[in-house]
């Protein structure tokens, strides 16, 4: 199974994270060393101090543990205008926290920090140092990349376990997917690398031309070589919506199950006929968005204007993903991906069939 990967004193759990575009590719090839220098610069380790619920004893909280992890810094006017400077690292790495520190690299001081926002659906947090201290001599801050392609090389920085230096390890996106995250179960967009994550890169950046392209954030266990970014697609979308509503608002759903539409015997029976693709709706949520608009027995036919195939996924295009350019259309992935434009209350335009009938509408998320 797949772990997060903080490094805990006592037991250790497993997490890590990545992301970019054709305009970097270039860049990449001709980054200069100092430019690299200076993304390391922006790499700080993380400590946490946490005590966890006993949910099978609600009178009492279980023991408190130490872990280890990493963070990075990013600036962001909007999400804390006080400084401007927020750190990124992973929802698990500062669950249930008590204290947290902050320690920047070649640094011996640890700064206490505190949790601003946290977004335990696609594991991601934003911390803020509240030790004047720490925004003394900082360098410049990461920026964030564009969504990583399949072979695009990334670079990982973080603090795993092993040591109590920073540690650098490289290796190329070895597969782009819709996968559930460990930490909330909810499925996303995930980048497989190659490189090295072990316990404690959790929250580090992986990097491409100097810009962080995704969070280090899972390992697969039983496995080698086997390591999981979150895309900078999902972190993108993740600060915008701590811009645009001032809080995190959660992920927006399409509120029904589904099930692919690949036997014959089901095309026949629902008419889908030829030069049609789709998904079968199941169940409609009662308390979801889709309450009232779909019904058990469609099939969604398209998406934002994307077709769907039989087995429920949709071309996916990783440079348009934030800021649009060419196109990857031999990547596949579930059509659950076409979500990460939109926020809680939106609305999608939907094509559904209903009893051989095709209509055409928004559907609210």
């Amino acid at each position: 199974g797949k772990a997060c990967a903080a490094s805990a004193a006592s037991a250790s759990l497993s997490a890590t994270a990545a992301q970019e575009e054709s305009d970097d590719d270039a860049a990449a090839a001709t980054a200069r060393p100092q430019e690299t220098g200076t993304a390391l610069s922006c790499v700080l380790k993380v400590y946490c101090t946490s005590v966890r619920p006993n949910f099978a004893q609600p009178w009492q909280m279980k023991r408190q543990q130490e872990s280890t992890s990493s963070g990075f810094i990013l600036r962001d006017e909007q999400i804390f205008p006080a400084r401007g400077i927020i750190i990124l690292t992973n929802a698990h790495s500062v669950a249930h926290s008590v204290t947290v520190r902050v320690r920047k690299h070649g640094s011996p001081v640890k700064h206490v920090a505190k949790v601003l926002h946290i977004g335990h659906e696609c594991d991601v947090a934003v911390l803020v140092a509240e030790d004047p201290a720490f925004y003394d001599d900082l360098p410049e801050p990461l920026q964030l990349g564009h969504t990583a392609r399949l072979q695009d090389p990334v670079t990982v920085v973080g603090y795993p376990t092993g040591g109590d230096n920073l540690s650098v390890t490289v290796g190329v996106v070895s597969r782009v997917d819709v996968q559930a995250y460990s930490h909330s179960s909810e499925r996303f967009l995930t980048l497989q690398i190659d490189a090295a994550i072990n316990a404690g890169n959790s929250g580090g950046p992986a990097l491409k031309a100097g810009r962080c392209v995704g969070i280090a954030f899972e390992t697969l266990d039983d496995a080698e070589n086997i390591g999981y970014l979150i895309p900078a697609a999902v972190v993108a979308r993740f600060l915008d919506d701590l811009r645009s509503h001032g809080e995190y608002t959660r992920w927006c759903s399409l509120g029904f199950s589904w099930q692919p539409v690949e036997s014959p015997a089901l095309r026949s029976h629902l008419k889908l006929g030829e030069g049609r693709s789709g998904v079968y709706v199941g169940e409609v949520y009662p308390t979801g968005a889709a309450s009232g608009v779909l019904r058990e027995g469609d099939v969604v036919l398209r998406l934002g204007g994307q077709p769907i195939a039989d087995d429920g996924t949709v071309p996916f295009e990783p440079a348009a993903e934030v800021r649009g350019g060419a196109s990857c259309r031999s990547q596949r992935v579930s059509f659950d991906a076409l979500l990460l434009r939109h926020f809680v209350g939106d609305s999608i335009a939907a094509h559904v069939l209903r009893g051989g009938a095709e209509r055409q509408g928004r559907l609210p998320l």
